[in-house]
């Protein structure tokens, strides 16, 4: 199911270049599993990054305005994300769209593009130090 029919924004308000969208509190920003095809930035509010484990909800990370989240699915093509976003208060955050991203990256310098790749492997590998820890609570 594609990200943008699963969340479910009170109100969202789109520029030229910028979309924001606005989460009340306990609103569902994605699930694990789904498809990626957005990152955001927490413009103001909190966002709870969370998987399930054995029937329990396992908190990976809190966090707070002018952190991004959900950035893998940039980078990684039809890749399932691998936890749970859920806003706690009334959230604001700004959309930043895969294919943006990539047109972006594509034109940037060669240079940059194997360093964005170095840095996407390294946040995999820590993610999966991650749940790994998380798992062993």
């Amino acid at each position: 199911m594609p990200e943008d029919r699963d969340n479910s924004p009170l109100r969202t308000n789109k520029e030229k270049f910028l979309e924001r969208v606005y989460f009340n509190s306990g609103q569902t920003v994605f699930k694990e599993g789904m498809r990626g095809r957005r990152a955001y930035l927490i413009e103001a509010g909190t966002v709870i990054i969370w998987t399930a484990k054995q029937n329990k909800q396992v908190e990976l990370e809190r966090l707070g305005a002018h952190c991004l989240f959900g950035e893998l699915a940039l980078i990684l093509d039809d890749a399932p994300r691998s936890a749970n976003a859920t806003v706690l208060g009334d959230t604001t955050l700004v959309v930043i769209k895969d294919y943006e991203f990539k047109n972006k990256l594509t034109s940037s310098d060669p240079f940059v593009r194997g360093l964005v790749r170095i840095l996407a492997y390294n946040l995999r590998t820590t993610t999966r130090h991650v749940f790994s820890m998380a798992e062993a609570r």
